[in-house]
């Protein structure tokens, strides 16, 4: 997206009218949301995971914000970094484009070796 496209997002469908410190505000905000996510979802993988008890952990992700979304990304491996260290376990999130069925077999699958 050109940074005039952006510009124009940010007055006329947003409504900011001091472009500088209210697109920081609004980061901030942006990343804050991102974060929490990152903790909810890292937190919810973490419990399929213990339930599998195994060294290591292989999941399938499908969607367009996980696809699309460094920052979230990098808050869920984080996340599981924290949440894993003392146990030895590795978990390896990866994504499947397209898979929300075919992709689950394959981490089922991938899992239960």
């Amino acid at each position: 997206v050109s940074s005039l496209a952006s510009e124009r997002y940010f007055k006329e469908v947003l409504h900011f009218t001091s472009l500088d410190s209210e697109r920081h505000r609004f980061r901030e905000v942006c990343m804050s949301v991102v974060r929490r996510a990152g903790r909810f979802l890292a937190a919810g993988i973490a419990a399929v995971a213990d339930l599998r008890q195994e060294k290591v952990c292989r999941i399938a992700v499908q969607g367009g914000v996980y696809e699309n979304l460094e920052a979230l990304r990098e808050q869920i491996d984080l996340e599981l970094q924290k949440l894993f260290a003392h146990t030895g376990t590795t978990m390896e999130l990866q994504f499947v484009k397209d898979g929300h069925i075919r992709g689950a077999l394959v981490a089922a699958a991938g899992c239960s070796l």
